[in-house]
């Protein structure tokens, strides 16, 4: 999703916000390609949702944004709910699980293909553990399932199946 969101940009020159990034920044913590991924706490979670909540919020007033992340389809959702006047598009970048295990898996982390799709569902419900412990109105569901819902309505405006698709075509899609 980030050469995505990088190439979208390119076109639409609005702010762009990863979550990678903001808990960077939060965390004071390197990028995950020096040290793995981020261990956190629950806290971190909560202080990453708050600050996209935010910049959801703010984007009234200082213009449209990019939020991305796994966890940023939601956070614009509920920011949306609680102000009618925040206008939102939220799209879901969807890849198999065989598509994204061969794409992390070019980038040399790991010995085995199995071994990274093993890796990338152990993180997927790590993930979905803390977004549910994070948010507990959100109950057992996955807000990264394509169906999901946020306070009754439907998170995703849009959904891309991109496996197989170039970056530039996902992005010239939107």
């Amino acid at each position: 999703t980030s050469a995505t969101s990088t190439e979208l940009n390119k076109d639409l020159h609005v702010a762009h916000f990863n979550a990678g990034d903001l808990m960077r920044d939060i965390t004071g913590q390197p990028h995950e390609k020096e040290t793995g991924p981020i261990q956190r706490e629950i806290a971190v979670d909560i202080a990453l949702d708050e600050k996209q909540e935010s910049i959801a919020r703010n984007s009234t007033e200082t213009g449209p944004v990019i939020l991305e992340g796994r966890f940023a389809g939601y956070v614009a959702k509920k920011a949306s709910i609680i102000n009618p006047n925040l206008r939102t598009f939220i799209v879901l970048l969807e890849t198999s699980e065989d598509e994204a295990a061969r794409r992390k898996f070019k980038q040399g982390e790991n010995t085995s293909l199995e071994q990274t799709k093993a890796d990338q569902r152990e993180r997927a419900d790590q993930e979905v553990q803390k977004l549910q412990e994070a948010h507990p109105e959100i109950g057992n569901s996955n807000p990264m399932d394509q169906k999901a819902e946020a306070y009754g309505h439907w998170i995703y405006d849009l959904i891309i199946i991109n496996d197989g698709m170039p970056v530039k075509e996902v992005a010239e899609v939107l």
